[in-house]
């Protein structure tokens, strides 16, 4: 068993002493030993730094891109880059809490394809002005924090669902307001409908005039109907 002899400030001995006295610590040297293995299990290594740079880099960038502009500076990704340890305490968590998982993106496309479902069915049904203003896309919440307005923007920029308005026209689209509860609604009711659909010809998977209402009908909440 290796011996080592180690200097602390007057302060931290006696905090280290007053923990032992307490009986949190049968002795200064368990004291020790505990704290190396949490700094250690804790502290990130080289190429784990090297992960989470990249994950708060990425963050950094589709906050940009939805007009954060709180984001002069990330004291945080400036201790990683540095390699300040004790600066970048639970930096991984910190990291890795705006990525988006599977379901988050799954409900994106998910949203994005019954809006270009619905916005297909009012033109091919020459529906009234009214519908077809009410099948537009809002849009995502970008203060929501769940990630979906970055997501949007990075597939409209790579190419997919550019066909769904106004996507087309203003790409990076922030609604400003929570409506992932009214999505969750709609899709409720189109999911089903679609579902029904899937098996008949390319005709048949166009929405009828009165299974769009039935959508659009759940934008309102059900204690206001």
């Amino acid at each position: 068993m290796g011996q080592f002899t180690i200097t602390l400030p007057d302060n931290l001995e006696h905090e280290v002493r007053e923990a032992v006295l307490k009986g949190d610590y049968g002795s200064v040297s368990d004291f020790i030993r505990d704290a190396i293995r949490l700094e250690l299990s804790q502290r990130p290594r080289y190429w784990e730094r090297t992960g989470i740079v990249l994950s708060l880099e990425n963050n950094i960038m589709l906050k940009k891109l939805v007009g954060d502009a709180d984001l002069q500076h990330n004291e945080l990704l400036d201790a990683l880059r540095k390699g300040y340890t004790s600066d970048y305490y639970g930096a991984e968590e910190i990291a890795r809490r705006d990525e988006l998982d599977a379901e988050g993106a799954q409900f994106v496309i998910d949203v994005l394809n019954m809006y270009s479902s619905l916005q297909h069915a009012a033109n091919i049904h020459n529906m009234d002005d009214d519908i077809k203003e009410d099948v537009m896309f809002p849009g995502f919440d970008g203060n929501a924090g769940d990630g979906y307005l970055g997501y949007v923007n990075f597939l409209v920029d790579n190419g997919s669902f550019t066909n769904v308005k106004p996507l087309d026209v203003t790409p990076h689209l922030n609604s400003h307001s929570m409506v992932n509860e009214i999505y969750e609604r709609m899709l409720s009711s189109y999911k089903p409908i679609f579902r029904s659909k899937i098996h008949g010809s390319p005709r048949d998977l166009v929405l009828t005039p009165e299974e769009v209402k039935r959508i659009l009908d759940e934008q309102i909440h059900p204690e206001n109907r």
